[in-house]
């Protein structure tokens, strides 16, 4: 039976930031949360190794969780959380907690090739991994590169940390005696005669420099993106950013500098333009979105909408066919099918303690710089005056003004 050690309790010192380490979003989603997803696919049986601080955040809401307190090295911290593990647990998957880009097919290739296995990548001269020293695929010892002489240094081969090992072995990390150099506990002490397998080098890539993260970032952005088109959706350019979730319908286009946040699902033929900003919102198909809109807050924008440049959309629902071109604000309201809505138009929604609801029906004809005060009911086929103030509930096609006399005095 599969068990699965996370480590994750790297202070991560070198972000130079407050947030701990594994917690930094890649793509909208924590990097260890793209770990444990991984994790969790192969078992339920899942201990993530971390510091007190992060023991009871919700990221770790489904697995179990147990504190490194001094760092001690890898082998510490696996030995610590091999009790933490059930005893009909005869196999262990180790990963790493600040690398997310590691696939389900990796570890399906890793788990499946041998009993116990190591996966091994080529690296760079100089690159601080520890090097595997072999000889037919079989480890016969690993050298931490701080503990490496400068021939050693030269291997190329190094460990991605990442193997599948027999409980037995990892038992055997308690007789370990620390590096006379570090004082540190090692893993990969015990991996003396076990396989290894090549993997693709990008997927160990690990996040500890906010340059790393922002390498890793761009990464899994491009693997997005080619995920999508793959299912048929346009992007115009590198320069759209997506979440974790962000989900398309086919021959959609995305030009460039479009920012997708969390939560966003966009139906079949939509075109979406430059410099649009989309969170937290449903939209369905044949819409034309952007440019320079910015859409948010449990919105639902269905078949055939158009929202045009610097229009704001907040908390609300347009119905199929409604049209915002123009320089608007909408929030907290429902729009009806057909309606327009005139160059200029702000639903006020906020009375500086509660926001209040618009509801505007079908086929309605919103003026130019109308200014609607929330609460109130615009009525199907009711036509508001252009620049006007409107404060009451219109009736069912009715016309409504809501503005000062013009005066004309001579000069």
């Amino acid at each position: 039976m599969l068990g699965v050690i996370v480590l994750a309790a790297g202070r991560g010192t070198r972000m130079k930031c407050d947030m701990p380490k594994v917690l930094h979003p890649v793509c909208k989603k924590p990097l260890v949360s793209w770990v444990l997803d991984v994790a969790t696919h192969f078992s339920k049986d899942v201990v993530v190794v971390s510091s007190q601080e992060l023991k009871a955040h919700e990221v770790f809401k489904d697995v179990s969780v147990c504190v490194q307190s001094t760092p001690k090295g890898t082998g510490d911290a696996v030995k610590i959380a091999l009790s933490h593990l059930p005893s009909y647990v005869t196999r262990v998957l180790i990963l790493c907690g600040d690398a997310p880009l590691l696939t389900i097919k990796s570890i399906e290739k890793l788990i499946t090739q041998h009993d116990e296995c190591v996966f091994a990548f080529d690296c760079k001269p100089h690159e601080p991994y520890g090097r595997l020293v072999t000889n037919k695929n079989i480890i016969l010892k690993v050298v931490e590169y701080k503990d490496a002489t400068d021939q050693e240094k030269h291997i190329t081969l190094v460990n991605s940390g990442v193997m599948v090992l027999s409980r037995g072995r990892l038992l055997s990390l308690f007789n370990q005696e620390p590096s006379s150099i570090t004082g540190e506990y090692y893993l990969t002490d015990v991996l003396n005669d076990v396989p290894y397998i090549a993997g693709e080098p990008s997927e160990f890539t690990g996040v500890n420099t906010l340059n790393d993260l922002s390498d890793v970032e761009s990464m899994m952005q491009r693997r997005l993106r080619r995920h999508w088109q793959d299912k048929g959706v346009y992007f115009a350019s590198d320069h759209v950013s997506l979440a974790f979730d962000t989900q398309f319908g086919k021959n959609t286009i995305v030009h460039p500098f479009v920012t997708f946040g969390k939560g966003v699902v966009v139906g079949d033929n939509t075109e979406i333009f430059p410099h649009t900003h989309i969170e937290d919102t449903v939209i369905g198909s044949l819409a034309k979105i952007g440019p320079f809109a910015h859409i948010k807050g449990h919105s639902h924008l269905h078949d055939h909408v158009h929202v045009g440049n610097f229009v704001e959309i907040k908390k609300s629902v347009l119905k199929n066919n409604a049209k915002i071109k123009h320089l608007s604000y909408i929030g907290d309201a429902t729009i009806g099918q057909y309606t327009n809505i005139g160059a200029g138009t702000i639903t006020c929604n906020y009375d500086g303690v509660h926001k209040h609801p618009t509801v505007i029906g079908d086929e309605c004809f919103i003026g130019a710089n109308s200014t609607i005060i929330a609460p109130i009911h615009l009525k199907s086929h009711c036509k508001i005056a252009a620049g006007s103030v409107i404060t009451e509930d219109v009736p069912e096609g009715g016309l409504a003004f809501g503005r000062a006399r013009q005066v004309n005095k001579k000069i």
